[in-house]
């Protein structure tokens, strides 16, 4: 026997909050906003601050493995709004790194040249900058300690 029930306002709140968290937090409609990256983790042996727009960390590794298990070594730049977690040593040399970057990456520096060319005026020192070209862009990233073994 069916019994029928009657509809109110709050039954019906209580069915959209029920539909409304389903969809919100199906594994379905889950988008992580890193999933484009690449595996990276290496040995910290220089930082590098990038002292023109749009400025960060360029952090050279060696090793450095790149998904892969041939080493290599080389920078990555650490832009501004990358995650970073524990140990937050950003930069820091001794220390090991674990994260994900997308390839491509370039940190821009002060260019003394345009300075003198300019001397006595209002110089711009970053136009035009010198460009230095890294492996790729770090999206987020985890560090050891200092003097930290992988072991």
């Amino acid at each position: 026997m069916w019994v029928q029930v009657a509809y109110t306002s709050h039954m019906k709140s209580y069915v959209a909050a029920v539909v409304v968290g389903i969809l919100l937090f199906s594994p379905f409609t889950y988008v992580k906003a890193f999933d484009i990256g690449l595996p990276f983790g290496g040995y910290v042996t220089f930082a590098l601050v990038c002292t023109c727009p749009p400025f960060g960390v360029m952090i050279t590794y060696a090793p450095l493995f790149l998904g892969n298990a041939l080493p290599i070594a080389g920078p990555l730049w650490f832009p501004p709004g990358a995650q970073l977690y524990a140990y937050y040593q950003l930069g820091v040399p001794t220390t090991w790194n674990l994260g994900s970057f997308v390839p491509g990456g370039i940190c821009n520096m002060l260019n003394p040249a345009a300075v003198a060319a300019t001397a006595g005026a209002d110089p711009d020192p970053c136009a035009p900058p010198i460009p230095i070209p890294t492996l790729g862009t770090i999206e987020y990233m985890g560090t050891s300690m200092p003097g930290a073994s992988p072991h």
